[in-house]
């Protein structure tokens, strides 16, 4: 035999020795104890051939040891074990000592032992123990037997008796005590169970044979009875229900109940027992129940001795099949212990009834405080998640909880489901194809209270299976199997119905207070009605935001002053539509004309039109159920692109489209890949379309957002309606203001014509009045003129001769000659004066008959540029052969563009030349009194130029003449147009040149305009209000 064996041999050998002679604390032997074995103990009684009565033994020895402290001394003499290790024996001497305050006793014996090996086990099975004699090499002891027998045999006789007595009472009393105690610790009423059962195992440890054994409760007035019988394992099994008024067995104890009789025993034997088993087999699951007893190996009685204890609602049955008095008394105590044991399990049951209520009440309660806190319908998602936490608070192996709202005639119930993950967004689901919630429905529509459908197997298989296809349904079923989990092999929906649909609780086990599913239900009304106060309120609170931003929108569609605000309103309505808590990306208006499309969109974060464009017809042609959709009457058609679609779409819109506006900001081909997609989604307008887009794919956008939508399009048909009013008054104020400038212009060439001859009358007013003033100065000035210049030359003859007499003359005579040459010589000098000042009057005088004579008055084309180059360059020349001529730079800087004006071309050559010449007079007094250099410090000369400019601009050409002079003064600026102002000196100005510049540009519908710097220069502007 192997160590590990023989070492276990050894330990069950000493817990056997240890336990048998109470040496530690009581433990069972039953796992070390072959279930049939004998023992042979040290007294007469000590005989026992079952494991339950050794272990009866060894208890009842324990009690008898109350109070001693027991020792031992052993002394191995024999060990033994077989061939194959499979049996061992042993025995040993031993000395028991039993210690107690009052006395020492000792016990000398002899022990051996039996055991075999048992699956892996060494068990018990013989044990004797033996008192040895004192008596030595007497080995039959034959004449002390007879001396003492009958002395020693009467005293144990009768102390055995006592002790077996007191033993047994005490067996009984412990059996009770220990009812009583678990009766005591019972906390829940469903111990009740378990305490049954401890009650027929004491009763079956006190070695009563019992054949059956139970108790019953009564109902129904004791019409019949639920029995809860221990099968063969000792549990109880399914209660049974038996009627108590069809079979004489049981009609004897309702009678006898119904006596007041609080125990009763009777016999049953023969046909009338047999009879009673018939009866009993017939009855649904007793009759199964009877066979499962016979087949366990515990038959029929043919006789039976019935005990019935009575207790308040119903009785203890005890089955023996022998009689047996000491029984009946056994069986009258445990039922008055079992009488308390119910009497603790009524104030239980009571109590948890009440706690049980409360608690449900509590769980309503928190669902109703939940309901009455909604302040939004969508909120009734976490109300689900609150019935789902308050029914698992409740018991029950739930996997989900939710509720499904139906309407009559409609194909698919919401849902709004709930499980330990948390809310799942509302779904719906089809009523007519799976069966589970097509039977759910018909209850709805049938009225009914509850209904319970299991499912299993393929079944339940198919049905989830189903589900998965649902494309609302799919995300959430799949996000269990993305976690590791799986859908149950088993479950049950329970619906407990309201009048909008019902509440469902799906279980993984049978669900078995549908009571509390119904008053759930009936809380959940109530729940939906704040729903649909909720929603209705919404919806009217939606409405009004809706309205107001549609009143939002016609307000600046009233307002619009020109056709472009129209694109206004697109980026008003992106705005509004973003505002009322839709999701919009681009947001657009298409015009759809004969043979193409108008279409303006919106940037991306809807802040203005961000692109403008016309597109061929085709590209909604190429694309089927877009075309479709624009010949058809549907509101609105959603366009949801995969990747390469919209990539192909885009891509075709900017290769085709002819854009007047683009966004820089507007997404690549490869945004688009990355979004994975585009959704267009369009309503339609009496011209077209307006719409937006959305990101990815979303075959399926929200409902509220495509009613929104078509309100505005209906908005938008009045925006374009006042689009069109408005491009009509345009063109109309077009044409107007067309008629308009050109009446302008015919009336401002008319005013120009009436001024010229206005101007040319006063001219020629002038010139007449002018020409007759000069010819009556020019006779007396010219008398003047040739007098004075006759008589310079007769003084100077006749100093000529009084210097040649003075030579003859004497000396008193030359002083009176040198006299008279001073005298002719001041004479000489005033009528030089007089000569110089008649000079200027005639030149005056000249340039007045020059100002009165004018043009021939015929306005000709004329080159502009040429006729400035040629008088600008005929003025320098005049200039550099007169008097001190100087250097200029000519500087031309002429609009190529002008080409013929139309002028009176000698009258303004007149202008050229003056303004010209001006020019020139007034650089040569900046270079003379400048010296030449404008600061030695600078180490520059002055350098006279002269720039002539031709500007055309806005139906009027301009003339500008440039010097870089010292400039003109601001207090003689506003006069130097006046007449015969001027600011030269002596005779060398008239003062006529810039007046009759100035009327001859006035005479053109023309004006002058001088801008001057202080040693700057000075720039006369000519402006002329037509150009070429």
């Amino acid at each position: 035999m192997d160590a590990v064996r023989k070492n276990l041999l050894e330990e069950t050998y000493e817990r056997i020795i240890n336990v048998g002679l109470c040496i530690v604390p009581y433990e069972d032997l039953s796992d070390i104890a072959a279930p049939e074995l004998m023992f042979f103990g040290t007294t007469k009684d000590e005989k026992v051939f079952s494991f339950s009565e050794l272990d009866a033994m060894f208890k009842s020895q324990y009690e008898q040891m109350d109070g001693f402290v027991n020792s031992l001394d052993r002394k191995r003499l024999f060990t033994r074990t077989s061939n194959d290790g499979k049996n061992a024996f042993i025995t040993e001497e031993v000395t028991l000592t039993m210690t107690s305050p009052e006395e020492v006793n000792t016990i000398f014996m002899r022990c051996s032992c039996v055991m075999e090996y048992i699956v892996n086990q060494w068990k018990l099975t013989h044990l004797h123990a033996s008192t040895p004699v004192d008596t030595e090499n007497d080995h039959w002891h034959m004449e002390e037997w007879k001396r003492e027998n009958e002395k020693l045999q009467k005293l144990v006789d009768q102390q055995t008796a006592d002790l077996q007595d007191k033993y047994r009472e005490l067996e009984i009393e412990a059996a009770l005590e220990r009812v009583r105690a678990r009766t005591m610790a019972m906390q829940h009423s469903d111990e009740l169970m378990e305490t049954s059962e401890l009650m027929f195992e004491q009763i079956k440890n006190l070695g009563i044979e019992l054949w059956s054994c139970g108790f019953s409760l009564w109902y129904d007035d004791d019409s019949y009875f639920l029995g809860y019988n221990p099968g063969p394992d000792g549990k109880m099994g399914e209660p049974l229900r038996i009627p108590l008024t069809e079979d004489d067995f049981f009609t004897t104890i309702r009678e006898a109940k119904r006596r007041g009789d609080e125990f009763l025993v009777f016999e049953s034997e023969g046909d009338s027992l047999k009879e009673t088993y018939r009866y009993m087999d017939t009855l649904p699951v007793v009759g199964e129940t009877m066979r499962g007893f016979v087949e366990a190996g515990y038959p029929l009685p043919t006789y039976q001795v019935t005990h019935c204890g009575f207790f308040s609602n119903g009785h203890l049955m005890f089955i023996l099949q022998e009689k047996n008095p000491e029984a009946t008394e056994i069986f009258q105590r445990f039922t008055k212990v079992f009488n308390q044991t119910y009497t603790r399990f009524l104030d239980l049951q009571k109590a948890e009834t009440q706690a049980r209520e409360t608690e449900i009440e509590l769980a309503l309660e928190r669902v109703r405080a939940r309901t009455m806190s909604m302040q939004k319908s969508e909120e009734l998602a976490d109300v689900a998640f609150v019935l789902f936490e308050q029914l698992r608070g409740l018991g029950g192996n739930l996997w989900g909880t939710g509720f499904g709202l139906c309407k009559e005639n409609r194909d698919k119930d919401e849902f709004w489901f709930a499980n330990e993950n948390g809310v799942f967004p509302p779904v719906s689901i089809p009523n007519t194809v799976d069966p589970a919630h097509k039977k759910m429905y018909d209850g709805w529509k049938n009225e009914i209270e509850f209904l319970a459908i299991e499912g299993t197997g393929q079944e339940l298989k198919n049905h989830y299976e189903y589900m998965m296809t649902l494309p609302e349904v799919r995300p959430f079923f799949q996000k269990i199997l993305d976690e590791g989990l799986s859908f149950p092999e088993w479950q049950q929906w329970n619906a407990a119905y309201f009048t909008h649909g019902y509440l469902l609780i799906i279980t993984l086990e049978p669900y078995s207070d549908q009571e509390i599913l119904k008053r759930f239900a009936r809380v959940f009304d109530q729940t939906y009605t704040r729903f649909l106060d909720l929603q209705k309120a919404e919806a009217q609170a939606r409405e009004a935001q809706i309205e107001l931003s549609m009143e939002r929108i016609r307000a600046q569609v009233t307002s619009m002053q020109e056709s472009s605000d129209l694109l206004d309103i697109v980026v008003t309505m992106r705005t509004e539509f973003v505002n009322l808590g839709h999701e919009a990306h681009y947001f657009w208006h298409m015009r759809w004309l004969t043979d193409h499309y108008k279409k303006a969109m919106t940037s991306g974060d809807g802040t203005k039109i961000g692109m403008v464009m016309t597109l061929p017809r085709h590209i909604h042609g190429d694309i089927e159920p877009v075309a479709k959709w624009e010949k058809s009457d549907e509101s609105t058609y959603v366009l949801a692109m995969e990747v390469d679609e919209a990539v192909d779409y885009i891509d075709k819109m900017i290769t085709l489209g002819d854009f007047e506006k683009v966004d820089p900001q507007a997404p690549t081909l490869d945004d688009i890949r990355h979004i994975g997609g585009l959704t267009f989604i369009m309503a339609r307008t009496t011209h077209g379309e307006i719409g937006y887009s959305l990101p990815g794919v979303v075959p399926k956008p929200p409902t509220d957002a495509l009613d929104t939508l078509v309100s505005f399009a209906g908005v938008f048909d009045l925006a374009y309606k006042r689009f069109e009013d408005l491009k009509a008054a345009e063109q109309q104020a077009l044409l107007i203001r067309e008629e308009r400038d050109r009446l302008e212009i015919a009336l401002k060439e008319l005013h120009a014509t009436q001024d010229q001859l206005i101007q040319q009358e006063k001219l020629a007013s002038l010139g007449q009045l002018t020409a007759g003033i000069a010819h009556e100065i020019k006779n007396p000035l010219n008398f003047v003129n040739n007098f004075s210049d006759l008589s310079v030359e007769l003084i100077e003859q006749t100093k000529e001769e009084l210097s040649a007499l003075s030579d003859q003359l004497s000396a008193e005579d030359r002083e009176k000659v040198d006299e008279v040459l001073e005298i002719l010589s001041d004479i000489d000098s005033n009528l030089r004066k007089i000569h110089q000042h008649g000079t200027r009057a005639d030149s005056i005088v000249k340039s007045m008959l020059e100002h009165s004579r004018g043009g021939s008055g015929k306005v000709e084309a004329t080159d502009l540029n040429s006729l400035l180059k040629e008088f600008v360059t005929l003025s320098f020349h005049g200039m550099r052969a007169g008097k001190d001529p100087i250097n200029v730079d000519l500087k031309f800087d002429l609009d190529e563009s002008i080409t013929e004006v139309p002028l009176i071309a000698e009258d303004f050559s007149r202008v050229i030349i003056n303004l010209s010449n001006n020019a020139f007079d007034a650089m040569r007094e900046k270079l003379s009194a400048d010296g030449g250099q404008l600061s030695e410090n600078l180490g520059q000369k002055y350098k006279p130029k002269l720039t002539i400019r031709t500007i055309k601009e806005n139906q009027a050409t301009f003339i500008e003449i440039q010097d870089n002079g010292f400039g003109i003064s601001e207090d003689i600026k506003d006069k130097i147009l006046q007449p015969f102002f001027t600011t030269k000196k002596g005779t060398e100005g008239t003062g006529l040149g810039l007046s009759i510049t100035n009327d001859i540009i006035k005479a053109h519908g023309g004006s002058l305009e001088v801008t001057t710097k202080q040693n700057e220069g000075t720039t006369f502007t000519i402006k002329l209000p037509t150009g070429g």
